[in-house]
């Protein structure tokens, strides 16, 4: 029997103060087996965007870190992983020869070091045509222990108007090659990609307008092939208890879901629908389901952070938000070896010139065992039924309590 407690988010802590960006990868935030968190972010230097990073241990946040610095060249949405005690980015960058010539560039550190002095560059397309792009990347942790990076990449089409799906992987031999993934006549972009739980089983997911709108497809390294009819926009996937999950921005305003086990896709549901447009989503799978955000607008001046927990079934057990004044949008959630939530977000309340980073976490473990000892039983912990998450200072429903 499940405990019933209520589970409370605690202060949003500010990570980046002004002219901060990233999300476009749901990837930017880690949470290492130490309890660490790791964000990675671009800011503004004297106008030129550029990578920085942040760690968050049990004192608290860091100072943060440049890790780029090409100032007269962009460098942008940086990706973070972490493998036992070091550290991972990647990100696409300006510096070869601007607009016409962006490419993918990775570099690394330990976990206690103090600069960032492994720089690499991973693609070289170099015609110098704006069919050279390379962008937003995603970095992932492989069952084995690699690293796989996938992003999108405009080199193919010379007119820039033919996108495809590349990646590539990094053993302890170095980077391999890079292998186009989709094979698409119209558009795909914004991928995002899971393992299973073997190094083989991999499914990667993106936006393809080669129906003649955008619907979400899928490559799982055999087949390739749209997850539904539906239109789809910017989708996130996760792997858990036996299926992956693919999220996305449906058409009709509401975020939608499908499960694909062995016997195939499901049919497509809202996750949680309304009235209010919903955007931006994000999935983490863990030991009871898994955890789904976005952004939800509320009117025109005023988005905040939504989020449920879902079943395998994807039935929804809860729902949580957060509540800030203004616009928050590009949501990202990890849920640590312990248990506890972890939710990072872009706020835009001073302004869409004036972004900043928060990050917030839960005060106690998303769930626990009836009878256990709370922090110290993962799988207990990775548990929730019936819980409500709320901000601290607003009541379960996102109202200010006094």
């Amino acid at each position: 029997m499940l405990l019933a407690v209520s589970l409370v988010l605690g202060s949003p802590e500010m990570v980046c103060d002004t002219t901060c960006e990233n999300g476009l990868n749901h990837t930017y935030m880690f949470v290492d087996d130490y309890g660490n968190v790791h964000i990675a972010y671009h800011r503004k230097v004297a106008g030129i965007w550029q990578v920085f990073y942040r760690r968050r241990t049990s004192y608290g946040w860091l100072p943060e870190e440049r890790v780029v610095f090409t100032d007269t060249a962009d460098a942008k949405y940086p990706s973070v992983a972490v493998i036992r005690d070091s550290i991972f980015l990647a990100w696409h960058d300006y510096r070869v020869g601007g607009i016409t010539n962006v490419e993918i560039f990775f570099n690394s550190k330990p976990l206690t070091g103090d600069t960032w002095a492994n720089e690499e560059r991973l693609t070289y397309t170099n015609s110098g045509s704006v069919g050279d792009n390379g962008y937003v990347p995603t970095l992932k942790v492989s069952p084995a222990g690699n690293l796989r990076i996938v992003w999108y990449d405009y080199r193919d089409d010379p007119a820039a108007y033919d996108a495809e799906i590349y990646t590539k992987v990094r053993t302890s031999a170095g980077w391999g090659e890079d292998v186009r993934v989709s094979d698409s006549p119209g558009n795909a972009w914004y991928p995002a990609f899971t393992y299973g739980d073997v190094e083989d089983s991999l499914l990667i997911v993106w936006a393809d307008d080669r129906d003649g709108g955008y619907r979400v497809y899928y490559d799982d390294g055999g087949s390739e092939g749209s997850v539904s009819d539906r239109p789809g926009y910017y989708p996130d996937v996760a792997y858990g208890h036996g299926e992956y999950v693919v999220v996305w921005q449906d058409g009709s305003g509401d975020i939608y879901a499908a499960r694909r086990d062995s016997s195939g896709w499901s049919s497509p549901i809202a996750v949680h629908p309304s009235p209010n447009p919903q955007k931006d989503p994000a999935i983490f799978a863990f030991g009871y389901g898994f955890v789904v955000v976005w952004r939800q607008d509320l009117d025109a001046y005023d988005s905040d952070i939504f989020g449920v927990v879902l079943r395998p079934d994807l039935s929804v057990a809860d729902t949580f938000r957060v509540v800030q004044a203004g616009t928050q949008e590009r949501p990202t959630v990890f849920v640590d070896s312990q248990g506890y939530l972890h939710l990072a977000y872009v706020d835009r309340s001073l302004g869409a010139s004036y972004s900043r980073i928060y990050y917030v976490r839960s005060e106690e473990p998303v769930g626990v065992i009836e009878g256990s000892k709370r922090g110290t039983s993962p799988r207990g912990m990775n548990s929730i039924r019936g819980r409500r998450i709320f901000l601290r200072g607003y009541d379960p429903a996102g109202r200010r309590s006094r």
